[in-house]
């Protein structure tokens, strides 16, 4: 299923002529994850219910209102981490039930994931904590991986757990929003990994496991 229309008249039946309270609190779900998949900040979205009465796609956030909030979550989050600037009337329930697929397999995609990046990295000839590195002109190279779908999202997310990802953003943040581009693709992993649950006991595990078997890649120097 995708919600369609972008005009004033909906092709929702029974909605879009009487905006409600209910489809309100799902604008401001929506508007608060794009601000944190953009902004890397969760606030409190601004937009009153007299502005939100007035948008013309008034009618897909009040169909999305009759769903749980698990349900409404999930569709944004699933959506929004494909394209954080993606507009409601182009999400899919597609992108819903592939996210819910990624979470139910997350550790064993992180896994096959991070020897996928070893490998990576030895064929390219590049050390493990190039990897990693952000710089004014260029977007670290394991999340240019996830973007075109070589490693999954949480793959990447994972690793705020050791804060790698608050690294990167402090960084960023250094350089004063370099790029637009480079900043809005920082921050939706970063975002992301706010708002992902992930047991971080697993995942140091895994990153630990990764990080040892870099040196049997040749992907790193020394031992610590």
């Amino acid at each position: 299923m995708q919600l369609q229309t972008r005009s004033g008249s909906s092709n929702v039946p029974g909605f879009g002529l009487c905006p409600t309270q209910s489809g309100h609190k799902i604008y401001k779900i929506y508007a608060r994850i794009k601000i944190l998949f953009n902004e890397g900040r969760l606030v409190k979205p601004k937009g009153s219910f007299e502005v939100y009465a007035k948008r013309n796609d008034v009618a897909l956030f009040e169909k999305l209102a009759t769903r749980t909030d698990d349900y409404v979550l999930a569709y944004f989050i699933g959506n929004l981490l494909e394209n954080s600037n993606m507009h409601i009337s182009d999400m899919s329930e597609e992108n819903m039930h592939a996210w819910k697929r990624n979470i139910a397999n997350m550790y064993i995609n992180a896994s096959n994931d991070l020897t996928n990046i070893l490998k990576f990295a030895k064929s390219r000839n590049i050390m493990l904590n190039k990897i990693f590195e952000i710089t004014e002109t260029s977007t670290p190279i394991i999340i240019r991986l996830a973007e075109v779908g070589k490693i999954k999202k949480e793959s990447v997310a994972m690793f705020e757990c050791i804060g790698i990802l608050s690294d990167m953003k402090m960084k960023l943040d250094k350089m004063n929003g370099f790029g637009k581009t480079l900043n809005n693709i920082v921050n939706k992993y970063y975002g992301y990994s706010q708002i992902l649950k992930v047991d971080c006991n697993k995942a140091k595990d895994i990153i630990g496991a990764f990080v040892n078997l870099a040196y049997d890649f040749g992907v790193v120097k020394t031992r610590d």
